[in-house]
């Protein structure tokens, strides 16, 4: 979806709720409506859960840090615009049961 969309091409910008409804072209609540009717979720949940998949795509696979010059959790984390570590850290463990250490430890 564009939201998604959103999430990919501004990986690096703090982004807010304005920012999102105006590139999707709509307003502040009929994007939180639309979101919560098809997703259960708020507009920045689904974005931060899209920046999550990224950084645990970046985790799991080398080339893809390689490609992205990524040497470090803190690299990856900052990356997909996660400016506090420890957060970082506790939404990965939740969505993904282990922690980035983990994942970057087990990753090819």
């Amino acid at each position: 979806t564009e939201l998604f969309k959103v999430a990919t091409d501004g990986h690096r910008k703090k982004l807010t709720i304005d920012h999102v409804a105006k590139t999707l072209n709509t307003s502040n609540v009929s994007l939180i409506k639309t979101s919560q009717d098809q997703f259960a979720k708020r507009p920045m949940e689904l974005l931060r859960d899209g920046r999550l998949d990224q950084a645990h795509h970046a985790l799991s696979k080398r080339a893809v840090r390689m490609e992205l010059n990524l040497h470090s959790i803190g690299d990856i984390h900052r990356y997909y615009g996660f400016s506090n570590g420890s957060k970082f850290s506790q939404h990965i463990g939740k969505r993904y049961g282990m922690s980035p250490a983990e994942i970057l430890a087990e990753s090819n």
